[in-house]
């Protein structure tokens, strides 16, 4: 995928102003990639890629609201 000049730079702005969040959350996650000390390192999407980042982006994927979480993972594996 190949961005143009006016999206790269919306992107970029968009990535300037990101913060980490703060609270509780919800992350479901499919027992084969379950591992404690990398549930929430991003390492998977860094490697596979995600939904909504390319191969080479860490993102964790989470839920304000346990219910979200959940949908995600079993329509996710309904999938396979």
């Amino acid at each position: 995928m190949s961005l143009g000049r006016a999206a790269r730079r919306q992107l970029e702005e968009l990535i300037g102003g990101v913060t980490a969040l703060n609270g509780d959350f919800f992350r479901s996650v499919a027992f084969r990639y379950f591992h404690p000390d990398d549930v929430t390192s991003g390492e998977g999407t860094r490697v596979q890629g995600g939904r909504f980042v390319p191969a080479g982006v860490r993102a964790v994927y989470a839920s304000l609201e346990e219910a979200t979480a959940l949908h995600e993972v079993t329509s996710h594996n309904s999938a396979l």
